[in-house]
Parts: structure tokens; C-alpha cells; sequence
């Protein structure tokens, strides 16, 4: 919890398969969304900026097919995280981005098997597609990028001026 209230950039990952295949009972245990609700709570209620970032894994099965089945993939998040969602509306110091990849490339959701506390997510190897992970650093360089232009906000105004006067000098906020 206290990681959390500190940090600037949180990163959410979300287990794709649960989120779209799996009923609400293993949506919510796997990406457990009330949780994250509960956590994020404090943070977001306060005046820091945020960016969170909501990254869906996983989900090489929606991606790969056509536009309807890669649109449902944030229409489900929506109503998973309908809850978070309506918080963050009110926040004007949260940015959130929701961002699927593809984890590996060649392994994708096949089905669920078993019922209720016994159900588990089957996933099968592609042999006809390679390892081809996709878009898995953008998360990191959105969450870089925000975090530093935080910092330099924090910046007095002197160091930025006396940057601007020397660019060729190396100056420290510390």
C-alpha cells in the first residue's frame, strides 16, 4: 500500500484471457479488479498526478482476429472496471492508457476447463508462429517518460533557467 501511494506511474497487468473468457468469479479472482479498486482509491483522491497504465496480456487470441473481436477487448475492460473507471472520470490528475500486447506471440488461449473454483485457463503453442512478443516495452517507456516529465516539473525554476544558460553543464536537482 505504501509503495502505491508513493509511486507516479503504477502499472495494472491484466491476465486477458480471464478478463475476456472467464466469468466474473475468475475475472476478479485472477485480475482481482475490486482490489486494485481498493487500492487505488487513496491515490487517485489526492492532488499528485498519475499515470496508470492497464496493461493486458495475454490477449494474442483478440488481437490476431478481426476488428470486432480486438474491440472487445477494452469494451470488457470497461464494464470489468467500471468502478475504477467512474473514480478515475472524477480525477483530473489521472491519466490511464490501456494498452494490450502480445506476451509471447505464439501461445494463445484455448479454453476454460472445469467449472467453478476448479476452472482453469488452457492455453495452447502455436507451432506454425514464432516467439514474437509485441509492444511489451511500451508500457516501461510511457511509464519512463511521464515519471521524468514529473520530475522536471518538481525542478526549481532556478536550475531550469540555469540550464537553459549552460545546456553544455550537467545540472542536478539534487
Amino acid at each position: 500500500k505504501t509503495k502505491v501511494t508513493q509511486a507516479v506511474v503504477i502499472v495494472n497487468v491484466i491476465d486477458g484471457a480471464a478478463l475476456m473468457e472467464g466469468t466474473q468469479a475468475i475475472s476478479n479472482k485472477i485480475n482481482q479488479s475490486q482490489r486494485i479498486y481498493e487500492l487505488l482509491y487513496p491515490v487517485l483522491t489526492n492532488d499528485k498526478n498519475h499515470l496508470i497504465l492497464f496493461v493486458i496480456t495475454k490477449c494474442e487470441a483478440w488481437l490476431k482476429g478481426n476488428k470486432s473481436a480486438r474491440q472487445k477487448l477494452p469494451e470488457t475492460f470497461e464494464k470489468r472496471y467500471r468502478r475504477l473507471l467512474a473514480l478515475m472520470k472524477d480525477c483530473h490528475n489521472v491519466v490511464g492508457i490501456l494498452m494490450p500486447v502480445k506476451t509471447l506471440g505464439c501461445v494463445e488461449f484455448s479454453h476454460i476447463e472445469g467449472r467453478g473454483e476448479t476452472s482453469k485457463l488452457v492455453f495452447v503453442k502455436k507451432a506454425n508462429l514464432a516467439f514474437a512478443p509485441t509492444n511489451t516495452a511500451q508500457a516501461l517507456r510511457y511509464a519512463f517518460a511521464f515519471a521524468l516529465s514529473q520530475h522536471d516539473r518538481k525542478r526549481s525554476l532556478w536550475l531550469k533557467l540555469l540550464q537553459r544558460v549552460s545546456p553544455d553543464e550537467v545540472v542536478s536537482s539534487h
